[in-house]
């Protein structure tokens, strides 16, 4: 197993405000009751064990069902914006392509919670929360992709190591 953890510029970033990010999330939707953000380390899907998410935390409150919250921490909105969200009648949305939908997507599906608030956070004054529902076809589709590798590749390369 590998020794150090593989970081970059942009993830030491993103571990470094993620806590500032929590708390600009929790200041800026007071107005839901009791809000509450819980840690939740990883979740494994039953059945699954190659197939694990960790989102950031459970957000809890007297007024709305339960979501999961997923921190980014852009250097810059607009170029997040701009790579990450496309506008449908005045909402923002992730794009489908984006880098975190799969994400939000396995996260939901692991934890079988309907819905995600991503927050993008570079600073106080500039953030952005676009709420991202389940697709339950969506996470099918990659739990039957990552059966498909897991039981072809890495199985079999686990088995002939171990032999």
């Amino acid at each position: 197993m590998r020794e150090e953890r593989v970081t970059t510029k942009d993830m030491l970033r993103g571990i470094d405000l993620e806590p500032v990010a929590k708390e600009a999330y929790r200041s800026q939707n007071m107005h839901h009751r009791d809000l509450q953000l819980h840690e939740c380390g990883l979740h494994v899907l039953p059945g699954k064990p190659f197939i694990g998410a960790s989102p950031d935390a459970v957000v809890t409150c007297a007024c709305c069902p339960p979501r999961l919250l997923e921190v980014k921490c852009p250097k810059s909105l607009e170029k997040f914006v701009n790579s990450e969200i496309r506008h449908c009648n005045g909402t923002a949305h992730l794009k489908r392509n984006s880098r975190y939908f799969c994400q939000t997507q396995v996260q939901m599906g692991v934890t079988g919670l309907a819905s995600t608030d991503l927050f993008a956070y570079v600073h106080d004054g500039e953030t952005l929360t676009v709420n991202v529902t389940f697709s339950q076809a969506y996470f099918d589709d990659v739990v039957e992709r990552a059966t498909f590798f897991f039981k072809h590749y890495v199985l079999p390369h686990m088995i002939h190591l171990a032999a």
